[in-house]
């Protein structure tokens, strides 16, 4: 016994001297182990591992542990020398980089690594035992309007909740795990048939409903959720893990219960999107493919063209032309509309000054051009659009920017100061599709807007069901004008819908009646000067 020993293990010298080793032992080993220990001593003449011990106040400590065999003149063991070194600090080390390595930092549920290597577990123990799981993919819906509404803290916090939530009701060899973001999966051991796995799918989604109290705030999200089962659905994680994510996809945009089974159509659509996300993102980047059409937006007194709307449109090289509702969506949930929009924009931008140079369009045509929500988040809009208006020569007046009733509600506190800095440049601002959203007249009143946008679903009842489209309308002009803010009729299909507006006093309208959404080059032929 020498004085490192008595500093480790808290014993003095005269208490441990002539007793058998094994007093100090841990019981975390079992009998299997040392006679493993003893057999190598014997085979080898030396043993060498790590071992847990307990020290004299009854801690447990790991060390690390070299056994040499000392033999007499015959090679017959005599004694058995140990040197050992305490390993607890670097125990710890360890454990905190398993932590950050397997643990999310945020709601300390399994991470994406630790999630793999489970779900690898869980396809070994089904296959070996014949058994079925199911894998659930959840997504909350309403989690990116918490965080750009009440901020990342809040949207933090919300996060931990709702890994709690998902904790509580799923059975103890159960494992739930965060993705990242806003993403959570489940891996369900033993579910013996699908509506085992439908029954747990609506637990969730029921659960997942209910209001969520933080700091005196009661928010509402709610989630989507794909379901994958093995074996019927993927016997291998990446097949499991796309097919739930697909499932996942299509609960999402139906939206019926809030869960899906995943099926073979749904593959060949998860497909399709990553193709189509793939070409979009190649497009973007040789500046090819993407169009815009122009819309006219009539003057409705005089039948004058004041402006257009430019509609973007996507020249696939196997698909032919699509229209936005096919790859809109596709483009927001990648992020690749970002750069999407800022070619659009600089296309429109290139296009009114080509019209202008020639001369053959009415010298104050107006370009109006849609925003994406993803747009109005940053800060970097008002910047790129004083450098476009710069690059061509434009009068910020001649464009005007459009921003669903939605949108703008949805990310009011972001939308207020981004609306400033847009009306500090000149460009005018619309509200399109108003009326369909959440309307908030509070907020309204604060969105220094120059135009209201009538959406199509008001005035094409016009003449079938006046009962209830004129009384609409009229409010919303009456709203327009004491507000003083200019109306366009969007969707005008009829002559009589056109007068209708025109008698109520809407200045300009836009839809099929005058024109469809065309090239450049058709509009310029059919409304130059």
């Amino acid at each position: 016994i020498n004085p490192a020993f008595c500093a480790i293990s808290g014993y003095e010298r005269h208490e441990v001297l002539g007793l058998n080793p094994g007093f100090s032992k841990s019981d975390r080993h079992d009998s299997q182990f040392y006679t493993q220990m003893w057999e190598d001593l014997k085979e080898h003449g030396s043993w060498s591992g790590e071992i847990w011990d307990r020290r004299k106040n009854g801690e447990l400590y790991p060390k690390r542990l070299r056994i040499n065999t000392v033999t007499d003149l015959q090679g017959n063991p005599r004694y058995y020398v140990g040197i050992f070194s305490d390993i607890t600090t670097a125990k710890q080390a360890e454990q905190r980089l398993e932590t950050l390595a397997f643990q999310d930092s945020l709601t300390q549920l399994p991470n994406r690594t630790l999630f793999h290597d489970r779900l690898q577990q869980e396809i070994r123990s089904s296959r070996r035992q014949r058994k079925q799981f199911a894998l659930f993919f959840i997504d909350l819906d309403l989690f990116k309007r918490v965080n750009d509404t009440f901020g990342h803290s809040v949207g933090d916090q919300l996060l931990i909740a709702v890994g709690q939530r998902l904790t509580h009701m799923v059975r103890d060899n159960d494992v739930v795990a965060r993705m990242g973001g806003d993403e959570f999966t489940i891996i369900a051991s033993d579910i013996k048939h699908a509506e085992a796995a439908a029954q747990v799918a609506q637990k969730i989604t029921q659960k997942l409903s209910e209001p969520v109290e933080l700091n005196g705030r009661r928010l509402l999200i709610g989630a989507s959720v794909g379901i994958a089962l093995y074996p019927d659905d993927g016997d291998n994680q990446e097949d499991l893990m796309r097919h739930a994510d697909a499932a996942m996809y299509h609960a999402k945009q139906k939206r019926e219960r809030g869960f899906a089974f995943f099926n073979s159509e749904m593959d060949a659509q998860s497909q399709r999107r990553m193709m189509l996300e793939s070409s979009l993102e190649q497009a973007l980047q040789n500046k090819q493919g993407l169009i815009l059409h122009y819309q006219p937006q009539i003057d409705l007194p005089t039948g004058a063209l004041i402006g257009v709307e430019a509609l973007v449109r996507w020249q696939h090289p196997t698909e032919g032309l699509l229209m936005p509702g096919q790859f809109i969506a596709i483009a927001e949930e990648s992020g690749l509309i970002i750069p999407m929009g800022l070619q659009l924009l600089e296309q429109a931008c290139a296009q009114l000054r080509q019209w202008r140079d020639h001369g053959r369009m009415p010298p104050e045509l107006r370009m109006s051009v849609n925003l994406s929500s993803h747009q109005i988040r940053g800060e970097v809009l008002p910047g790129q659009i004083e450098a476009l208006l710069e690059t061509y020569q434009l009068e910020p007046h001649w464009l005007e920017l459009e921003i669903t009733e939605t949108v703008m509600m949805e990310n009011a506190q972001q939308s207020v100061p981004l609306i400033k800095a847009l009306k500090d440049i000149g460009v005018r601002l619309a509200i399109d599709d108003f009326g369909t959203g959440y309307s908030s007249l509070s907020y309204l009143s604060r969105f220094d807007v120059d135009v209201l946008k009538i959406d199509r679903s008001f005035i094409q009842p016009l003449g079938s069901d006046d009962r209830y489209a004129l009384p609409m309308v009229n409010g919303i002009q009456s709203l327009a004008r004491s507000l003083h803010l200019e109306v366009v009729a969007e969707g005008v299909e009829t002559d009589y819908q056109a007068d209708v507006m025109r008698q109520l006093g809407c200045p300009i309208g836009q839809g099929y009646l005058f024109s469809r959404p065309a090239d450049a080059a058709t509009i310029e032929q059919e409304w130059r000067c």
